[in-house]
């Protein structure tokens, strides 16, 4: 998908002439790279965060089935990073579900505040903007 057309200059061999596409649905496509970049960065986000999680929790259980009365025992940390390559799909199947909770939440959140800004102040459309944050 392009949104310009790049031609040659006949003047000038080395410059390039940058068109805007005259697409009708143009508006419609940007608006749509954006939702998926979002989307996108939404997934990386719990992805980077759920793998983290992963090894500060498997790191700790190491430490504490390794101990007992007598000695202290030993945070695995290097498996701890090491284990994470092989759960790599359970991580991104969560990670999968949290974004697209968030991106839901942010799209609620966007689309109420405009219809609260354009039906000015009705009541029923702030008390179901209000019951629908509570509920995401």
């Amino acid at each position: 998908m392009s949104f310009t057309n790049i031609r040659q200059d006949p003047d000038i061999p080395q410059m390039k002439i940058f068109e805007t596409s005259e697409d009708e649905n143009l508006k419609h496509k940007v608006t749509m790279v954006i939702f998926s970049l979002l989307f996108g960065l939404l997934w990386i986000l719990a992805f980077v965060r759920a793998t983290t999680t992963f090894i500060v929790m498997y790191s700790a259980s190491t430490y504490y089935f390794s101990s007992d009365a007598t000695r202290e025992g030993k945070a695995q940390v290097h498996a701890g990073i090491r284990i994470p390559f092989k759960k790599f799909g359970s991580l991104a199947f969560g990670s999968f579900i949290l974004a697209t909770i968030t991106f839901i939440k942010l799209v609620f959140i966007q689309s109420a505040k405009q219809a609260e800004k354009a039906s000015g102040d009705n009541g029923v459309v702030k008390t179901v903007n209000r019951c629908g944050e509570c509920i995401l």
